[in-house]
C-alpha cells in the first residue's frame, strides 16, 4: 500500500513539474524574437532559427536543414539515448553506430535526410492505394503500423513522429512496433499530448465502423487527411506498460528552448522488455 501510494505521489509530482517546464517554454517562445541565432541538434552547425507560425511544436525552423521544434528535440534524445555527446549533430550516430538497424515512418525531412546514409535503414508512408509491403511509383514503401510487413525482431530503433494520434486502433501499432524490435530496441517518438488529462478515444473502431466519441478533428497531415482517432495524455507510459515496454518520457527544458530552438515539446522513448 505503501508503495502504491508513494508511486501516485510521484506520478503527481512528475506531471506538475511537466507543467511547470511547459509553461515556461511557452513564455519564452511567445515572447522572444522571430529570428535568432542558436545551435541545431540534427545538423550539426550554428543557425539562426526563425518562427514561422503558432504551433510551437512545428516552429522555429533552422535556416539550414529546415527542422522544427519537434524534429531537433527528438534528434537530441536519440543522441543522448546511445550516450553520443554533445555538440550534438545526428551525423554523430553514423559514424558512431554505423551497423544500426533503424526504421521511420517517415520518407521526408530532416531526420530522415542524415538517417537514409545508414546501410540498414528502411523508411516507408502509408498509402490507401498501395498494398503494404509494395512501393508506389516514386519508390516509396508503403507500411500500414497496425500490420507491419516487417520479419520479428528486425530493428534496432523504430522512430515515428506525430503520427500514432492518426492510427485507427493505435494498441495494434505499438504491438506491431514491439513485435519487429529486437530485445532492448527503442521506439523513439513524439506525439501530441495533453499532460493534464487521460488518453482519450475521438474514434472507436468495432468491427471497421468507426464510432465517433467527439466531434472529429483534424491535423495537417497531407497523406491521410489528418484525422485525429486518439488524444493522448499523461498515462501514455503506463498504456505502453501493457505491450511489455519499459517508457520514459522526457520534457525539454528553459535552456533546450533558448540554443537548440526546442519548445513545448516532449519525446518518449519506450524500450522492448
Amino acid at each position: 500500500m505503501h508503495v502504491f501510494q508513494s508511486n501516485k505521489i510521484k506520478r503527481i509530482i512528475d506531471r506538475a513539474r511537466i507543467r511547470s517546464r511547459n509553461a515556461i517554454n511557452v513564455l519564452k517562445a511567445l515572447f522572444s524574437s522571430e529570428k535568432y541565432n542558436g545551435y541545431c541538434t540534427i545538423c550539426g552547425d550554428n543557425t539562426v532559427f526563425t518562427k514561422k507560425g503558432k504551433n510551437l511544436r512545428e516552429t522555429f525552423s533552422c535556416s539550414i536543414c529546415h527542422s522544427c521544434s519537434r524534429n531537433r528535440f527528438l534528434a537530441k534524445v536519440l543522441l543522448d539515448h546511445f550516450n553520443i555527446k554533445p555538440p550534438y549533430a545526428l551525423g554523430k550516430l553514423i559514424e558512431q553506430k554505423p551497423d544500426l538497424k533503424v526504421y521511420e515512418t517517415a520518407s521526408y525531412g530532416p531526420i530522415h535526410n542524415i538517417l537514409k546514409q545508414l546501410e540498414s535503414y528502411f523508411c516507408s508512408e502509408y498509402f490507401y492505394d498501395v498494398p503494404s509491403g509494395e512501393y508506389n511509383k516514386k519508390g516509396i514503401r508503403c507500411e500500414n503500423i497496425e500490420h507491419l510487413t516487417f520479419p520479428d525482431n528486425s530493428f534496432d530503433v523504430v522512430i515515428t513522429q506525430d503520427i500514432f494520434e492518426h492510427v485507427r486502433i493505435y494498441r495494434k501499432g505499438f504491438k506491431e512496433i514491439h513485435r519487429v524490435l529486437k530485445k532492448g530496441g527503442i521506439h523513439i517518438f513524439s506525439v501530441p499530448i495533453n499532460p493534464w488529462k487521460q488518453t482519450f478515444q475521438r474514434i472507436e473502431v468495432k468491427e471497421g465502423k468507426e464510432i465517433d466519441l467527439a466531434p472529429r478533428a483534424y491535423h495537417g497531415d497531407p497523406t491521410r487527411g489528418g484525422l485525429v482517432y486518439t488524444d493522448f495524455g499523461y498515462d501514455l507510459p503506463s498504456i505502453l506498460e501493457e505491450y511489455q515496454f519499459s517508457t520514459t518520457q522526457y520534457t525539454c527544458t528553459g535552456f533546450d528552448g533558448k540554443y537548440y530552438g526546442i519548445y513545448w515539446i516532449c519525446a518518449f522513448v519506450s524500450m522492448k522488455i
